[in-house]
């Protein structure tokens, strides 16, 4: 990927220059580490949403999401009923699709259950955190593995399919959440 020079005179990756936004969110958001559960969850849900679309669908409606679903408070949003995903599915401010308004429902519920296993759900992803001693370096196209595996680092019985979210169809996705979105496995600071 290619680095850019950004307006504070240090390079940057290629992806954080497509527009002003990206620096923002490269700058001050993307792979610091995140350990409020309400945050957490809303760059999960967000993360999910995003899925399959242009970059800048989701972050241009931001606050929309948070509105409709009750600021990210996964202990609101795992009682939503079929009645609030349909009434959500009507709402023109967030991506109407049925299957991820469902995952995030879903995904919450899942947020109250870790609650009360782990003590929050910062803390299921960040059990998983290696010392520093333990971190590999940078991967890059050449050593990154040819087929997707398990997650290196993780919480042995950690498995987000089996454990229920839907936002996750494989764990070999979490490694690109946990640095990017909770700035566990350093962030790329």
């Amino acid at each position: 990927m290619t680095a850019f020079i950004a307006p504070v005179g240090e390079p940057r990756c290629g992806w954080a220059g497509g527009v002003p936004e990206f620096l923002d969110h490269r700058d001050g958001e993307w792979g610091f580490p995140v350990v409020d559960d309400r945050l957490l969850f809303e760059k999960i849900s967000l993360e999910g949403f995003r899925s399959g679309l242009g970059r800048r669908t989701v972050p241009a409606e931001r606050e929309n999401f948070r509105k409709a679903f009750a600021g990210f408070d996964f202990h609101l949003v795992a009682e939503f009923t079929e009645a609030g995903v349909d009434r959500l599915l009507q709402d023109p401010g967030i991506v109407l699709h049925r299957g991820k308004i469902e995952a995030v429902v879903d995904n919450a519920r899942r947020a109250v259950d870790l609650a009360a296993e782990e003590g929050s759900p910062a803390a299921f992803f960040w059990r998983g955190e290696p010392g520093p001693d333990e971190v590999d370096p940078p991967q890059t196209v050449s050593t990154s593995p040819a087929e997707p595996g398990r997650c290196e680092g993780a919480p042995p019985d950690a498995d987000p399919v089996t454990d229920g979210w839907p936002m996750f169809d494989r764990w070999c996705r979490c490694p690109v959440f946990r640095q990017a979105l909770t700035g566990v496995l350093g962030g790329g600071r």
